[in-house]
């Protein structure tokens, strides 16, 4: 089977790793992997990405798009403002182009994996078109006009495949229509392993001082790191800081964000590596506001290591006093509440991080490939529905995008028409 992945780049973000690893799998499988970025087209081979990534331009795709900003002006997009979304109009209108440019003529399967490369799929010719989603992309987006084009592409009459429970439901309740698949993702069970001999020996005794891990990335104020802040202040207050000892790893120091809570800052850290880590703390904290399927408490769990997570997008493997600590997002009592149950309680860490451990068993990445496999090999569903005024809306965006043209006409009635299909403040639930 000839399958085309339409990727937004070739970076190494969590969500671009899981669809390596599912273009991987189909390409060991047989399959004719082809994968479409705005870098170019690559033929794949699994494994093949580890050298991609490395040879893949680390110019921001935003300071190329700008580039060409005074000849969208000129064209007279200066009738709408930044503050209405020309940055993404920019950006999804560049990449778009690039990725039908770089596409085959000729596909068996169409694989979208962003919200714009859903656009630029509806406009490819093949046999199935499919949107893997992994997130309520609107969520990534200031701007209003960003979110409704977002939201619009889940209206294209595409097979759709959602990696979580969490945002099955959004997307049902957006489109009243379900999603084809819910395709929850692997980890790699050989990198990410804990025993029951490692935690009774992690968790024994005083646990002191107390090592927390977690993820930094400034970059996205949704992955809750100021909270992960306040809770940490309010931990710090109520038993010495010398008793417990908090790791970050990420995109950047946070610096003076963290001012008040002694930190040690290890920079990314991947593979390998990240399971070692995992494994040498007591407790992973993961604060983000939403997720679809975060793979880093999975993978803590995986490692034997305790996990304190918010509760949008875990549904599918967390289940709170069972094998994690489930908290909701943005509640700092809460969140240093549960940490600090944990620092007092060895025996509640070493409950939850075997159960854990046990959960994590169930998400191989044979076991994802062959049900993605499986549902490749069904037969097209007969009943894609048009979304009526909402999927023309949608195509005639995708077309407007795809030519690389600009009317802002329709510009102002995505702005105006908008209360059908997005409110202005969007929803984080």
């Amino acid at each position: 089977m000839k399958i085309t992945y339409l990727l937004p780049g070739l970076g190494r973000s969590g969500g671009n790793i899981v669809l390596y690893h599912f273009m991987d799998g189909l390409a060991s499988r047989g399959h004719d992997i082809t994968a479409v970025a705005p870098e170019g087209r690559f033929e794949w081979s699994p494994g093949c990405w580890h050298q991609l990534t490395k040879r893949a331009s680390q110019k921001p795709f935003l300071r190329r798009s700008i580039v060409n900003l005074g000849k969208l002006i000129v064209r007279g997009v200066a009738r709408v403002t930044v503050a209405d979304g020309l940055e993404d109009i920019v950006r999804a209108t560049r990449m778009i182009r690039a990725l039908l440019k770089n596409s085959p003529k000729s596909n068996d399967v169409i694989i979208a994996s962003f919200c714009w490369t859903a656009f630029a799929g509806y406009y490819l010719p093949a046999s199935r078109w499919i949107y893997h989603m992994q997130h309520m992309e609107e969520l990534f987006f200031i701007s209003e006009l960003g979110r409704k084009i977002a939201r619009l592409s889940y209206f294209l009459p595409f097979e759709q495949v959602a990696n979580s429970k969490w945002l099955n439901n959004w997307v049902a309740a957006l489109t009243n229509k379900r999603p084809n698949l819910i395709l929850n993702p692997g980890i790699d069970t050989n990198v990410f392993s804990g025993s029951e001999s490692f935690v009774r020996r992690k968790y024994s005794g005083q646990l002191r001082p107390f090592r927390i891990l977690t993820y930094v990335d400034p970059g996205r104020i949704w992955k809750g790191f100021d909270d992960a802040v306040a809770a940490m202040k309010l931990v710090t207050r109520a038993i010495s800081s010398d008793a417990v000892e908090w790791i970050l790893f990420g995109f950047g120091d946070p610096g003076a964000k963290v001012a008040g809570v002694p930190y040690k800052f290890l920079g990314t850290v991947f593979g390998k590596d990240l399971a070692n880590l995992y494994a040498s703390v007591h407790a992973v904290l993961c604060p983000s506001w939403y997720e679809s399927f975060p793979l880093p408490p999975l993978e803590a769990m995986a490692c034997g290591t305790a996990v304190v997570t918010t509760c949008y997008g875990v549904e599918d493997y967390a289940l709170d006093g069972l094998n994690a600590l489930v908290v909701p997002p943005r509640d700092h009592q809460r969140t240093a509440e549960a940490l600090l149950r944990l620092i007092n309680n060895p025996d509640l860490c070493t409950r939850l991080a075997l159960a854990g451990i046990e959960t994590a068993k169930s998400f191989s990445w044979d076991r994802a490939i062959r049900m993605l496999e499986e549902f490749l090999s069904l037969q097209k569903p007969a009943d894609l529905p048009d979304q009526m005024k909402h999927y023309k809306l949608a195509a005639r965006l995708g077309g407007l995008l795809a030519g690389g043209g600009f009317d802002v006409e329709l510009l102002n009635k995505l702005l105006t028409a908008g209360s059908q299909i997005i409110g202005a403040e969007g929803s984080s639930k």
